[in-house]
Protein backbone atom coordinates (compact mmCIF):
# COMPACT_ATOMS: atom_id res chain seq x y z
CA UNK A 1 0.00 0.00 0.00
CA UNK A 2 1.05 3.31 -0.98
CA UNK A 3 1.27 6.36 1.77
CA UNK A 4 2.04 9.92 1.49
CA UNK A 5 4.68 10.12 4.34
CA UNK A 6 6.09 13.87 5.69
CA UNK A 7 9.23 13.37 6.75
CA UNK A 8 11.06 16.51 8.37
CA UNK A 9 13.92 17.71 6.12
CA UNK A 10 16.15 17.70 9.64
CA UNK A 11 15.37 13.75 9.92
CA UNK A 12 15.78 12.60 6.51
CA UNK A 13 18.57 11.17 5.87
CA UNK A 14 18.81 9.55 9.34
CA UNK A 15 15.33 8.15 8.88
CA UNK A 16 15.98 6.98 5.07
CA UNK A 17 19.18 5.53 6.11
CA UNK A 18 17.48 3.67 9.02
CA UNK A 19 14.20 2.25 8.22
CA UNK A 20 14.91 1.51 4.80
CA UNK A 21 12.44 -2.19 5.72
CA UNK A 22 9.06 -0.65 6.81
CA UNK A 23 9.16 3.44 5.82
CA UNK A 24 8.04 5.85 8.16
CA UNK A 25 4.21 6.76 9.35
CA UNK A 26 2.05 8.87 7.64
CA UNK A 27 1.11 12.18 9.28
CA UNK A 28 -1.81 13.14 11.18
CA UNK A 29 -3.14 16.99 10.59
CA UNK A 30 -5.49 17.20 12.83
CA UNK A 31 -4.68 17.21 16.33
CA UNK A 32 -4.19 19.85 18.95
CA UNK A 33 -1.95 22.31 18.80
CA UNK A 34 1.01 22.45 21.26
CA UNK A 35 1.75 19.28 21.69
CA UNK A 36 2.55 18.86 17.53
CA UNK A 37 5.95 19.92 16.64
CA UNK A 38 5.97 22.55 14.43
CA UNK A 39 8.35 21.76 11.42
CA UNK A 40 9.84 23.58 8.19
CA UNK A 41 8.01 23.16 5.16
CA UNK A 42 8.19 19.14 4.99
CA UNK A 43 8.65 17.10 1.70
CA UNK A 44 6.25 14.80 0.57
CA UNK A 45 7.96 10.70 -0.65
CA UNK A 46 5.77 8.00 -1.74
CA UNK A 47 6.61 4.92 0.69
CA UNK A 48 5.22 1.28 1.02
CA UNK A 49 4.05 0.49 4.01
CA UNK A 50 4.82 -3.21 5.46
CA UNK A 51 1.73 -3.91 7.18
CA UNK A 52 2.28 -7.39 8.29
CA UNK A 53 5.58 -9.37 9.71
CA UNK A 54 7.21 -5.78 10.40
CA UNK A 55 10.53 -5.72 11.99
CA UNK A 56 11.54 -3.58 14.22
CA UNK A 57 15.86 -2.78 13.53
CA UNK A 58 17.32 -0.84 15.86
CA UNK A 59 18.88 2.41 14.48
CA UNK A 60 22.60 3.38 15.46
CA UNK A 61 22.16 6.47 17.79
CA UNK A 62 23.86 9.65 16.34
CA UNK A 63 24.70 13.31 17.91
CA UNK A 64 24.09 14.76 15.26
CA UNK A 65 20.51 13.73 14.88
CA UNK A 66 19.17 15.62 18.31
CA UNK A 67 17.37 19.54 17.41
CA UNK A 68 18.17 20.18 20.98
CA UNK A 69 20.43 18.60 24.27
CA UNK A 70 18.97 18.57 27.42
CA UNK A 71 21.37 17.12 30.23
CA UNK A 72 18.73 16.51 32.80
CA UNK A 73 16.99 13.47 30.21
CA UNK A 74 19.06 10.83 29.32
CA UNK A 75 20.62 11.11 25.95
CA UNK A 76 19.27 7.69 24.19
CA UNK A 77 15.53 8.63 25.60
CA UNK A 78 16.11 12.58 24.04
CA UNK A 79 17.29 11.32 20.85
CA UNK A 80 14.32 8.60 19.99
CA UNK A 81 11.75 10.82 21.35
CA UNK A 82 12.76 13.10 18.50
CA UNK A 83 13.19 10.23 16.07
CA UNK A 84 9.95 9.02 16.57
CA UNK A 85 8.06 11.94 17.84
CA UNK A 86 8.68 13.18 14.09
CA UNK A 87 7.92 10.02 12.84
CA UNK A 88 4.28 9.72 14.19
CA UNK A 89 4.27 13.78 14.33
CA UNK A 90 4.10 13.94 18.34
CA UNK A 91 5.82 16.54 20.29
CA UNK A 92 9.12 14.79 21.44
CA UNK A 93 8.77 16.42 24.84
CA UNK A 94 4.87 14.50 25.29
CA UNK A 95 6.90 11.50 24.70
CA UNK A 96 9.34 12.52 27.20
CA UNK A 97 7.00 13.75 29.84
CA UNK A 98 5.47 10.30 29.61
CA UNK A 99 8.19 8.77 30.15
CA UNK A 100 9.40 10.35 32.79
CA UNK A 101 6.11 10.14 34.46
CA UNK A 102 5.93 6.24 33.91
CA UNK A 103 9.47 5.08 35.00
CA UNK A 104 11.61 8.25 35.72
CA UNK A 105 13.58 7.59 32.92
CA UNK A 106 14.49 3.76 34.38
CA UNK A 107 14.86 1.96 31.30
CA UNK A 108 14.36 -1.83 32.70
CA UNK A 109 11.52 -0.68 35.60
CA UNK A 110 8.85 -3.07 35.92
CA UNK A 111 5.08 -2.22 37.91
CA UNK A 112 2.91 -5.20 37.96
CA UNK A 113 2.42 -6.23 34.07
CA UNK A 114 3.85 -2.87 33.14
CA UNK A 115 7.20 -3.36 31.73
CA UNK A 116 10.33 -0.82 30.56
CA UNK A 117 10.28 3.07 29.84
CA UNK A 118 7.20 3.72 28.63
CA UNK A 119 5.69 1.42 30.93
CA UNK A 120 3.86 -1.06 28.36
CA UNK A 121 1.13 -2.87 29.56
CA UNK A 122 1.64 -6.66 29.20
CA UNK A 123 -2.32 -6.91 29.95
CA UNK A 124 -3.27 -3.98 26.97
CA UNK A 125 -4.45 -5.72 23.92
CA UNK A 126 -3.34 -2.64 21.97
CA UNK A 127 -0.21 -2.70 23.11
CA UNK A 128 0.42 -6.07 22.54
CA UNK A 129 -0.75 -5.56 18.89
CA UNK A 130 1.90 -3.88 18.32
CA UNK A 131 4.86 -5.33 20.31
CA UNK A 132 3.67 -8.14 17.68
CA UNK A 133 3.61 -6.16 14.21
CA UNK A 134 7.79 -4.82 15.33
CA UNK A 135 8.02 -8.49 16.49
CA UNK A 136 9.19 -7.69 19.75
CA UNK A 137 8.96 -9.61 23.01
CA UNK A 138 8.21 -8.76 26.51
CA UNK A 139 11.89 -8.55 27.05
CA UNK A 140 12.30 -5.95 24.45
CA UNK A 141 10.31 -3.42 26.11
CA UNK A 142 13.39 -3.29 28.46
CA UNK A 143 15.40 -1.29 25.56
CA UNK A 144 14.43 2.17 25.06
CA UNK A 145 14.11 2.97 21.56
CA UNK A 146 11.63 -0.52 21.41
CA UNK A 147 10.07 0.36 24.05
CA UNK A 148 9.71 4.32 22.53
CA UNK A 149 8.42 2.84 19.32
CA UNK A 150 5.53 0.78 20.72
CA UNK A 151 4.00 3.95 23.04
CA UNK A 152 4.62 6.26 19.90
CA UNK A 153 2.96 3.95 17.69
CA UNK A 154 0.23 3.48 20.52
CA UNK A 155 -0.35 6.77 21.07
CA UNK A 156 -0.64 7.96 17.28
CA UNK A 157 -3.45 5.91 17.34
CA UNK A 158 -4.86 7.11 19.78
CA UNK A 159 -4.58 10.98 18.78
CA UNK A 160 -6.53 9.69 15.72
CA UNK A 161 -8.98 8.81 17.48
CA UNK A 162 -9.34 11.65 20.02
CA UNK A 163 -7.47 14.53 19.27
CA UNK A 164 -7.65 15.81 22.90
CA UNK A 165 -4.19 15.02 24.82
CA UNK A 166 -5.61 14.58 28.06
CA UNK A 167 -8.35 11.98 27.01
CA UNK A 168 -5.16 10.22 24.72
CA UNK A 169 -3.19 10.37 28.26
CA UNK A 170 -6.41 8.70 30.41
CA UNK A 171 -6.56 5.95 28.13
CA UNK A 172 -3.11 5.71 27.30
CA UNK A 173 -2.84 5.34 31.22
CA UNK A 174 -5.44 2.45 31.31
CA UNK A 175 -7.45 4.58 33.72
CA UNK A 176 -10.75 3.68 33.35
CA UNK A 177 -12.70 5.27 36.09
CA UNK A 178 -10.18 8.86 35.94
CA UNK A 179 -11.69 8.39 31.51
CA UNK A 180 -15.10 8.21 33.21
CA UNK A 181 -15.04 11.58 35.59
CA UNK A 182 -13.10 13.09 32.70
CA UNK A 183 -15.83 12.52 30.23
CA UNK A 184 -18.52 13.22 32.81
CA UNK A 185 -16.78 16.56 34.69
CA UNK A 186 -13.60 17.45 32.44
CA UNK A 187 -11.59 16.72 35.19
CA UNK A 188 -8.32 15.88 33.52
CA UNK A 189 -6.66 12.65 36.30
CA UNK A 190 -3.82 13.69 38.06
CA UNK A 191 -1.33 11.27 35.44
CA UNK A 192 -2.80 13.42 32.62
CA UNK A 193 -2.04 16.58 34.42
CA UNK A 194 1.16 15.64 35.30
CA UNK A 195 2.48 14.93 32.07
CA UNK A 196 0.53 18.13 30.52
CA UNK A 197 2.24 20.51 32.50
CA UNK A 198 5.72 18.68 32.36
CA UNK A 199 5.36 18.48 28.84
CA UNK A 200 4.99 22.52 28.60
CA UNK A 201 7.78 22.99 30.60
CA UNK A 202 10.03 20.73 28.38
CA UNK A 203 8.57 22.96 25.79
CA UNK A 204 9.84 26.14 27.07
CA UNK A 205 12.55 24.64 28.14
CA UNK A 206 13.80 23.84 24.63
CA UNK A 207 12.35 27.13 23.06
CA UNK A 208 9.41 26.27 22.04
Amino acid sequence: MKIKTIINSIFMGSLLAFYPAWGAISSQSATVSGFITNRPSPEIYDVDLVQENTDYKPHILREDTLLYFDEEIPYEIQECAQIYGDMYDICPEFLEAIAFAESSYIPDVENGSCVGLMQINMDCKEQIERMETFNLTESDMKEIEASMIVAADYLHELFEEYEDPAEVLIRYNGDKTGLKRYKKTGEISDYAKKVLELSEQLERKHGK
